[in-house]
């Protein structure tokens, strides 16, 4: 049995779009694998495929195969960024390699209209025994550039690298550090048209992926179209415009990033329906846990007048609505009054309300709030304010959360999400000693809904505009010493 060849072949065309204006195509891609229990069975195949057709046992195979990918279709146009998700072996790096030509797809077509760079293992296709300088030569002409191109392009390679009189020294003597940075320097200052990235932006030391992330920002705008596979989540919803899920091989969906990374958390940690009922409801108990109340700003109304609550028409929900349903969700100032436009440093107050549909254990609910870059700069539930809730909220019971924050953040467009959790009493109960990544683990996701709403932070009208600057204000103090007729080699310092 042999793999079917593509009706069409990659390509790849410098300088040219498509006619419905795409950068990248993938119509109906597939990718089958042959699995061999042992090296004699491989060489047993490749006999029985060497006789002719009608001497062949019947149904005799001793492949197994393994479909890595089935059926994926998108376009990518100029300056888009689609991000790729999912599980590990769930086909991501297959279908990197597919679009990078590395593999060839069992069926389907992939056009590719630009210059391509692959970022999928840094490093790979150094000759050890080659200098810096040479590597990157070799590279560019792999690529199609001539060395007149490359010639022009080297210093500003080599100063994106960082590796100073070791350019022109055997790269089998770089450091592992030397060694990526050069590898990712190549592929990024060359300005591809088409830029491929499997979870390599976090090479190097802190300040080189600096570097990395504003040489791929600069990318995005001069219009590279860009597919980046990561399991960061935060990166992916920073950078992608939209998302691929892929799970086993299929496309679960396309489209909405930040709904793409809610399908994926919710098909990584399913709600368990074992485990709904308290295991002990002694285990944790608000009236001998030793919490306080949560205490709000005075005047703040207990619920929003009607005419304030939001429009959820336009919300993103997902997660397993069958257990929870978000019926109400507002937005206001210290007195409850509806706000979109709010100064620096004022208090916001954010209200949600949910129907229990079924009995759940202890309820967690929290608000984030997102930039216009798709950054998440604040979220905090009702677990880290460590608020009171009670050991199990019965069906037909309704939830409601309300949490202020103080809107230290810099001028800009915002919008804000949710989340309902819920957690065993025992482990409410040492949730303070648990790791984050364990409790994490721990909570059972009932929903989360995107784009509740928006609203605007604008510079103070009084006093100093910007009291900071950066994405938020973060609470701390300043002091200052003079000492008067010191050397400065004899103190002063801090």
């Amino acid at each position: 049995m042999t793999e079917k060849s593509p009706p069409h072949p990659n390509h790849s065309s410098p300088g040219r779009q498509n006619d419905r204006g795409c950068l990248v195509s993938v119509q109906g891609v597939g990718k089958t694998f042959r699995l061999y229990r042992n090296p004699k069975d491989r060489l047993k195949q490749s006999l029985l495929e060497m006789l002719p057709r009608g001497a062949r046992y019947p149904k005799k195979e001793y492949a197994k195969e393994f479909k890595a990918l089935e059926d994926i279709s998108f376009q990518v146009g100029p300056g888009e960024v689609l991000g790729v998700i999912g599980p590990n072996g769930a086909g991501k790096t297959t279908l990197l390699q597919i679009l990078a030509g590395v593999l060839s797809p069992t069926t389907g077509t992939v056009e590719r209209f630009g210059r391509t760079s692959a970022l999928l293992e840094i490093g790979s296709g150094f000759d050890p025994e080659f200098s810096g300088r040479e590597n990157i030569y070799i590279h560019g002409a792999i690529l199609g550039l001539s060395k007149k191109e490359m010639d022009n392009r080297m210093e500003e390679i080599l100063d994106f690298a960082g590796i100073g009189e070791f350019a022109d020294q055997p790269v089998k003597y770089y450091s592992s550090g030397m060694f990526v940075r050069l590898g990712f320097a190549i592929h990024a200052c060359l300005e591809p048209e088409i830029l491929l990235v499997d979870e390599v932006l976090a090479v190097g030391d802190v300040f080189f992926q600096q570097k990395c992330h504003a040489r791929m920002e600069q990318l995005i705008r001069k219009g590279a179209a860009v597919v980046l596979v990561s399991h960061a989540m935060g990166l992916v919803e920073k950078y992608c415009t939209r998302t691929l899920l892929l799970h086993e091989g299929r496309g679960l969906y396309l489209g909405d990033t930040g709904t793409a990374v809610d399908r994926f958390f919710a098909l990584n940690r399913p709600f368990s329906r074992e485990t709904v009922i308290p295991d002990d409801p002694r285990a944790y108990s608000p009236a001998s846990s030793g919490e306080k109340e949560s205490v709000f700003l005075p005047g703040v109304p207990d619920w929003p007048a009607r005419e304030v609550l939001l429009d959820l028409s336009q919300a993103s929900i997902t997660g397993e609505t069958d257990w929870a349903r978000l019926t109400a969700a507002a937005l206001t100032d210290a007195h409850g009054r509806a706000r979109n436009l709010f100064e620096v440093g004022e208090p916001a107050v954010f209200f949600l309300e949910f129907l229990v549909l079924k009995e759940i254990r202890v309820p967690v609910g929290g608000v984030g709030i997102i930039n216009s870059a798709n950054i998440n700069v604040h979220t905090r539930s009702s677990l880290q304010c460590n608020t009171d809730a009670p050991a199990r909220v019965r069906a037909g019971s309704r939830l409601r959360f309300r949490q202020w924050v103080r809107l230290d953040l810099e001028p800009g467009d915002y919008t804000f999400m949710t989340a309902l959790a819920s957690l065993s009493p025992g482990d409410r109960a040492r949730a303070e000693k648990m790791d984050n990544a364990s409790l994490i683990a721990r909570h059972q996701v009932l929903l989360r809904a995107r784009r509740l709403g928006a609203f605007t932070v604008t510079e103070r009208g009084n006093g100093m505009a910007r009291p900071f600057y950066g994405c938020a204000g973060l609470p701390g103090d300043c002091s200052l010493v003079v000492i008067q007729g010191e050397k400065e080699d004899d103190g002063g310092s801090c």
